[in-house]
């Protein structure tokens, strides 16, 4: 077995993926009558896809076993890790052989504990997603309905932070001290943006900006320090504390 990029794309299946410790690529799944799974090698990568056979009325039943696919990867180097779901959980965690992963989620929670070369993507429309002791070069998170998790982190460039709905936590980050160039420019930055929710930043001591923009909601500090720092919001409550002194320039309309 050999294969450069993994791509799962399922309907409603939990997925799980963990390292083989006996070093044989294995793909366990656990089906609904009707809904299989193909797995397959195709051009040097792996696909792992849903084969949705079912009837009108059968979308509609009521099933009390939830399908799952497991993935058991062995360790080395790959590229691309590329995830499709409708809905269903996704856990990735102790895997630390891909280059890039990205993850496209209708429903369903997202928890990521892996350590990559490039970035994590992980966009969800509702859900909670939670990124717990990962490094990457740029982590990008996004749901719209739930809350959002960022600890134990180490980037080289940016974080992205999107939340429409829901809490927003960035604890125990370090990093930034691998700056992107953008028309000729360096930048390094955390930029967490929320509409309505609470934002809190614990121990997040970095190289470059951080930026936070709250529509609606509050922004908490605690054991922070960055180059710069900028906060935005329209309605809510501002606190903190810095571990450097810093020239604070406020204004506010409510």
């Amino acid at each position: 077995e050999s294969y450069t990029h993994v791509y799962i794309s399922t309907d409603i299946a939990d997925i799980k993926i963990k390292p083989a410790l006996d070093g044989i690529t294995r793909v366990i799944c656990y089906e609904q009558e009707n809904q299989t799974h193909t797995v397959k090698e195709y051009l040097g990568d792996l696909y792992i896809q849903v084969n949705d056979e079912r009837a009108w009325h059968e979308h509609i039943a009521i099933n009390f076993k939830k399908p799952k696919i497991e993935l058991y990867i062995p360790q080395g180097e790959y590229g691309d890790l590329f995830i499709r779901s409708d809905t269903g959980d996704i856990k990735i965690h102790d895997v630390s052989t891909f280059e890039r992963i990205s993850i496209e989620a209708m429903t369903g929670d997202v928890d990521l504990g892996v350590h990559v070369k490039d970035n994590i993507t992980a966009t969800v429309r509702t859900g909670d997603v939670q990124f717990r002791d990962v490094s990457a070069n740029t982590l990008y998170a996004s749901t719209s309905t739930g809350d959002l998790v960022i600890s134990n982190a180490y980037y080289g460039a940016t974080i992205q932070a999107h939340c429409s709905t829901g809490k927003v936590k960035l604890q125990d980050i370090t990093g930034g001290d691998k700056p992107v160039t953008i028309e000729n420019q360096e930048y390094s930055f955390i930029q967490v943006a929320g509409s309505t929710g609470y934002t809190e930043l614990e121990n997040v001591v970095v190289q470059g900006e951080i930026r936070v923009n709250a529509f609606t909601g509050s922004v908490m500090f605690k054991n922070c320090d960055a180059a710069a720092i900028s906060v935005e919001a329209s309605t809510g409550h501002i606190k903190g504390n810095f571990l450097t002194p810093k020239v604070i320039s406020a204004s506010t309309n409510t």
